[in-house]
């Protein structure tokens, strides 16, 4: 069996084919991924720690999202104005 090889885009074209696209997409080192949805056992998991957390951090200064939420993740020299250079990751949470 042959895997494709993973075609690298950039953060530019991720964020173009997310907004036309009913599938969950992840980018993470300049690669797209089509992430499946999540099983019944995971939600159930994912909702029980999802609460834990609300309830303990409920009036501190951080919060917690149950939902996927992209992010940035760059070293001190990345470029902040650049959207064409790589970054570091780029997933949901």
């Amino acid at each position: 069996m042959s895997l494709t090889k993973p075609q690298v885009i950039t953060i530019a074209e991720y964020n173009k084919l997310r907004e036309n696209s009913e599938s969950r997409l992840e980018y993470i080192d300049e690669i797209m991924y089509m992430t499946p949805s999540p099983s019944t056992k995971h939600q159930r998991i994912s909702s029980r720690l999802h609460a834990k957390l609300f309830n303990f951090l409920e009036g501190k200064e951080c919060e917690v999202f149950p939902a996927p939420f992209d992010i940035e993740l760059r070293t001190a020299d990345d470029d902040q104005g650049d959207q064409t250079s790589p970054f570091r990751g780029f997933a949901g949470i």
